[in-house]
């Protein structure tokens, strides 16, 4: 469900316009598609579970998040990343899809190096933005 109401934010609701007029609907979970054209985005889900205390369970889960935010160019990479960043970094609130989000706190900020073979694909541009964000049940 976050993942849908993060995919939400970017491509269709008000908030997310600065990242949509960068990549339109191109944001994606896990992967790339076939015929995957840039900028585009690809969120992960890397982690996640219920928050707990001494007490026991929280009402609380915290789930770790990346962005892999995908350009022709290392310029359009990072504008793409800088947009998001500057969409999360404050966020709380009311996802699309109904999720409540308490904390959105970015823990990962860097560009990747270029890897072998990524040339032939087309990815040599990307940069990673990591979050850990909570939600409410």
């Amino acid at each position: 469900m976050l993942i849908d109401g993060l995919i939400a934010l970017l491509t269709t609701d008000e908030r997310g316009a600065a990242v949509y007029a960068l990549v339109a609907d191109r944001v994606y979970e896990n992967a790339l598609p076939r015929e995957y054209r840039f900028p585009a985005i690809v969120i992960h889900q890397s982690s996640g579970g219920q928050d707990y205390d001494m007490a026991g369970p929280l009402n609380v889960d915290a789930d770790e998040i990346q962005f892999d935010c995908y350009g022709t160019t290392a310029l359009q990479a990072r504008a793409l990343k800088t947009a998001v960043r500057s969409l999360l970094s404050p966020f709380v609130g009311e996802l699309p899809d109904g999720t409540v989000t308490c904390l959105c706190q970015n823990v990962r900020d860097m560009a990747m190096p270029y890897q072998p073979n990524a040339d032939a694909k087309g990815i040599t541009h990307r940069w990673i933005l990591g979050y850990s964000i909570t939600t409410t049940e």
